[in-house]
């Protein structure tokens, strides 16, 4: 059923996302969990921002964003810190981007594009990878220390299985991907391919979690939305291989 929201929401508003987290940094506070809403397009313009609705109060609240906290300045004994100037960090307007919530605190949002598309290979479309710790409402970029990393692409999918983000397929405005990439949350670095089953390329797909390591995929379109899919499609996650929990080690260990 629909229901009554109080606050001043998002409006009118497609081509978002929307997660779950069980809190967030509102004023004035309110009660989890919350859904996150960001970005999308109110039919006229793309938007940047990032809203927060509590499930218990049904209270919308804008949580606007906020320079991360500073160290103390030198000598000040802990009294005060530097000031920031400029507006903070944050991601530009788009739709059509992917999300998901990290450790139940931080949201990270990949690709999407500016505007409406025209589904051409001249189209704008964004390969950045933005993370807000909700709890705080600050934005970082994350600049993976990797040379691997997706191309430009938007209406992917995309889940956390701890420590990673997996981002399945995609569209750049000319063509779909069947690819699979692995964000490492924690090393901030991609990798591409696994041993996950073979797709054929689509974008508009949706992916979730069902269980402890089974990634489960439906639908999607390709060919420029000519070709609709309805399969379902059930993976199993590998374990960490022996070369991944090498290259972490190495990471961590600052080797590489």
């Amino acid at each position: 059923s629909t229901v009554r929201c109080t606050g001043r929401g998002p409006g009118c508003l497609s081509s978002h996302t929307a997660n779950l987290v069980p809190e967030v940094a509102v004023t004035p506070p309110s009660e989890g969990p919350f859904m996150v809403v960001f970005g999308g397009t109110n039919g006229r313009v793309s938007l940047p921002n990032l809203w927060a609705l509590s499930l218990k109060s049904l209270t919308w609240s804008r949580m606007e964003p906020k320079h991360p906290p500073q160290p103390p300045q030198e000598g000040s004994g802990g009294a005060g810190s530097k000031a920031v100037r400029g507006p903070p960090p944050a991601p530009p307007a788009r739709l059509y981007h992917c999300s998901a919530v990290v450790r139940d605190r931080f949201l990270y949002i990949f690709g999407g594009a500016p505007d409406v598309k025209t589904t051409t290979t001249e189209d704008v479309v964004y390969s950045d990878l933005w993370c807000c710790d909700l709890q705080q409402s600050c934005w970082r970029k994350v600049l993976p220390r990797s040379a691997v990393q997706p191309s430009r692409r938007g209406s992917t999918a995309v889940v956390f299985y701890d420590p990673y983000l997996i981002l399945v397929g995609g569209f750049d405005g000319g063509k779909e991907f069947s690819d699979y990439y692995w964000f490492d949350v924690d090393l901030e670095v991609w990798c591409c391919g696994g041993d996950l089953p073979t797709l054929s390329p689509r974008c508009g797909h949706t992916g979730a979690l069902a269980g402890p390591s089974t990634l489960v995929l439906h639908g999607g379109c390709a060919t420029a939305f000519d070709t609709v899919f309805r399969d379902t499609v059930l993976c199993s996650i590998p374990a960490l291989s022996l070369k991944r929990l090498v290259a972490r080690f190495a990471v961590q260990a600052g080797l590489v």
